[in-house]
């Protein structure tokens, strides 16, 4: 309500928890957003994004070479959220096959093909 009203909002950490596969193709997938900053973690493979969403809202650029301590603060974060929810992790998935990439990384995976043929 106060941003419909004009007012500004204390800024707050956000959390996402998708720990399971979605029939429109979506991955298990878990992020967290603090100022500028959003980690993906892909529970597939365990791999890890980072992007700086004020200079990159289309996530192209995945940042986590280059800020370690902010991948390592945020994936802290991220653990503890879930921890102190009692969020539900996947199990295993026996048929998973790295090879074959799902969700929104398989979407990247093709637009970077386009781009570098």
């Amino acid at each position: 309500m106060p941003l419909l009203k004009g007012e500004a909002i204390p800024e707050r950490t956000l959390y996402w928890h998708y720990p399971h596969y979605g029939n429109q193709g979506g991955a298990p997938v878990g992020a967290v957003r603090r100022g500028d900053w959003k980690l993906i973690e892909w529970y597939e493979d365990n791999t890890r994004e980072l992007y700086n969403l004020r200079n990159d809202i289309a996530e192209r650029e995945n940042l986590a070479a280059k800020h370690v301590d902010i991948v390592r603060e945020l994936a802290h974060a991220l653990e503890t959220w879930r921890r102190t929810t009692g969020a539900r992790m996947p199990s295993e998935n026996q048929k998973f096959d790295p090879k074959i990439r799902s969700g929104r990384s398989a979407e990247r995976l093709k637009s970077t093909a386009k781009k570098n043929p």
